[in-house]
């Protein structure tokens, strides 16, 4: 009898051994994503609240235009080592590869292959060359120089994760800029990187570097300058004519202002406190609100009303602002 059951838990184990192996044999079960429609006309037209003169209310492309536009490819890139970090023979190796379209929707099977897809769509660039050279073939960003100016982070394993070199022809590198992941990623003071928090490239200096070093005729800085403010739908005339709602400087209510900080036009003072402190005015004063890159102190001139009033006449107006 007991040589009987052996025999029994023994055929069991090879049936469960069997099932177990027929299971990982078999292929993962395909995995599809729930895409919300991103170009929706009936959202899109509830999205803005329209200027007091309709007219100039900006106007959305329609669904059809927006699905029509063809899909850009995205390359495989490779990561940026500052110059101290970079690989031996890495720029040679990164010439002898073939362009890849690294992202292929027919390949992704599984809810990890789409995760993993997600994050090289977030740092696949969109423009080649620099923020404002598109046409520079210069790898610029193996200068010790342009760190030095910059002040770019660089995290500890010594790649430079905000730009990304890419290949779409082989023998050429190109520096490819204006990711998902160029203004959502921080190196952290331990080196760390974080993906999808707010950033910290330094905007600022690299475009100063690109307007010093590869600009020579001042219109293309204006062109570049209007690219990201200019707003075409209005006309010029208009500007200073606020009252038809097409101006481009409107004086914000007063309503509940202490809690819409920072506040002045560069949000360098954080608080109504620190707006009427007389000492904002001084070289020496240390904004609480932004500052720039590598700014320690910063006088914040102009608007002086309430600077010379007594201490407890400051206290009352901020306390009667409060109550708006």
């Amino acid at each position: 009898m007991p040589r009987s059951k052996n025999k029994i838990t023994f055929l069991s184990l090879l049936m469960l051994m069997s099932f177990a192996a027929n299971l990982e044999a078999q292929p993962e079960a395909s995995w599809s994503p729930q895409i919300p429609k991103t170009w929706d006309e009936q959202a899109l037209a509830s999205l803005e609240v329209p200027l007091v003169d309709s007219s100039f209310s900006p106007k959305h492309i329609s669904a059809s235009y927006y699905y029509g536009m063809p899909v850009r490819p995205i390359y495989k890139s490779y990561p940026i080592y500052a110059p101290e970090k970079e690989p031996a023979g890495y720029i040679e190796w990164l010439k002898q590869q073939l362009p890849e379209v690294a992202f292929e929707v027919a390949r992704l099977k599984t809810k990890e292959e789409w995760i993993k897809a997600g994050e090289l769509v977030f740092d696949a660039p969109i423009v080649y060359g620099s923020l404002f050279i598109p046409a520079s073939d210069s790898l610029y960003v193996r200068d010790p120089a342009w760190y030095r100016f910059t002040g770019t982070p660089v995290a500890k394993e010594g790649v430079m994760p905000f730009y990304r070199y890419v290949i779409r022809e082989q023998g050429k590198i190109e520096i490819g800029v204006l990711s998902c992941g160029m203004c959502h990623t921080r190196v952290m003071p331990d080196g760390s990187i974080i993906k999808g928090a707010q950033g910290n490239f330094p905007f600022d200096r690299a475009m100063a570097y690109d307007y010093r070093t590869g600009i020579d005729d001042v219109s293309m800085a204006r062109a570049a300058e209007r690219t990201l403010y200019a707003a075409p739908w209005q006309k010029p005339e208009l500007a200073l004519k606020t009252r038809r709602g097409t101006g481009y400087y409107k004086v914000p209510s007063l309503r509940h202002v202490w809690v819409r900080g920072p506040l002045q036009h560069s949000g360098s003072v954080a608080t109504l406190e620190d707006w009427f402190d007389p000492d904002r005015v001084y070289d020496n004063y240390v904004p609480t609100g932004f500052r720039g890159y590598g700014v320690k102190s910063l006088a914040v001139e102009g608007h002086p009303f309430g600077l010379e009033l007594a201490e407890e006449d400051r206290k009352a107006l901020i306390a009667f602002i409060k109550a708006l």
